[in-house]
């Protein structure tokens, strides 16, 4: 196997996983408070705007000859890093948003 191929299924490994995560992450946001889903929304669709985008340029590393394809490595690389930070703070925020949630509606004191 190529490096090529290597380095493709590995990027083709972290977009699935990545999907079955942002997955799970919308389904979180949706249990939370009507302002906050808005906000996970927009989140939401600007990872799944640059997941596409990743995709786009890993067809084209697909396409490229094995002497072309290195070059096309730097620009994944940058979108998949740029991917990963953007999904880190929406993971994080999606979190945030549950924990508070689940405060609010959780126990209430004895009146």
């Amino acid at each position: 196997m190529s490096l090529k191929d290597q380095y493709v299924q590995k990027l083709e490994a972290q977009i699935k996983d990545w999907r079955v995560e942002l997955d799970a992450l919308k389904a979180r946001a949706e249990k939370a408070s009507t302002e906050a889903k808005a906000d996970l929304a927009q989140a939401y669709e600007h990872l799944k705007k640059q997941e596409d985008e990743l995709s786009a340029k890993l067809d084209g590393i697909k396409k490229a000859g094995l002497e072309s394809w290195e070059a096309l490595k730097h620009s994944v690389e940058g979108a998949w890093t740029d991917l990963k930070v953007t999904f880190d703070k929406a993971k994080a925020k999606v979190t945030t948003v549950a924990d508070s949630s689940k405060k609010a509606d959780g126990p209430k004191p004895p009146a």
